[in-house]
């Protein structure tokens, strides 16, 4: 069966001298694994940077079923971004995005809704011209949503502990090594509201914005199994110092 589907690139491979494994999450097929073949030629339609960390590309490929890499048939841009490319910031966020994405979407079938998310968020950060340094944060906070993780925020007072593995607030300190201080997780609720439009006018120092990407990442490794230790946190954190 031929399917054609929009698909944004989490991470490549390389494969070979001319092949590259692109690993992409698509509208129409969810998480998939892809052989694409670079030809050395000069006027080759078919580019190693069409396959950036979350470039948007209209893919088609033949459906078999039954293996784990499929080769493209066709790919060309779906859009292409008028200012990530050309934005330090932006790029570094793309790539933290795709390498957080690639840790936590692991449900083998399609989800239009997380696609659509995705897609208009980073349509959105290119079209941003203001301040995007709290992007990343609002769009953790929306996504733990799409994947079924959301936090409970009810119950939440000025002494309220946050259970991170149980996903709520309690009066009291859990019996847990996860567990956010009460000085912090009053903040959870205004950070959970945040939206993409108000979040610059949140003046986060570095270390508020470093602790609470870092209290993110904890609760999505203890609810997402082998959630591996990321390497882009860092560069964010020099950017948005």
């Amino acid at each position: 069966m031929l399917v054609n589907s929009k698909a944004i690139v989490l991470r490549t491979i390389k494969y070979s001298d001319s092949t590259l494994i692109v690993d992409a999450y698509t509208e129409q097929g969810g998480r998939r694994g892809f052989l694409v073949r670079i030809p050395k030629t000069r006027k080759a339609s078919v580019k190693n940077v069409l396959f950036s960390p979350m470039a948007i590309l209209n893919i088609e490929w033949n459906e078999h079923g039954t293996s784990k890499l499929t080769r493209i048939k066709a790919v060309q841009p779906a859009n292409i971004y008028s200012d990530i490319p050309f934005s330090p910031a932006k790029m570094a966020i793309t790539m933290f995005l795709a390498e957080f994405l690639s840790a936590s979407l692991r449900a083998p079938m399609p989800d239009r809704n997380i696609f659509n998310f995705i897609f208009t968020s980073l349509q959105w950060l290119d079209n941003e011209k203001g301040n995007c340094a709290n992007f990343h944060i609002v769009f953790l906070v929306h996504l733990s949503t799409y994947l079924g993780l959301e936090p409970n925020i009810e119950n939440c007072s000025e002494t309220s502990y946050f259970d991170m593995e149980n996903g709520c607030f309690t009066p009291f300190r859990p019996a847990t090594p996860h567990a956010i201080e009460p000085h912090e997780a009053r903040h959870l609720p205004l950070i959970m509201r945040l939206k993409f439009t108000t979040a610059s006018r949140i003046p986060f120092t570095r270390t508020q914005r470093t602790r609470i990407l870092q209290a993110i990442t904890e609760y999505y490794s203890i609810h997402i199994p082998d959630f591996p230790t990321l390497k882009s946190p860092e560069i964010l954190h020099e950017l948005f110092s």
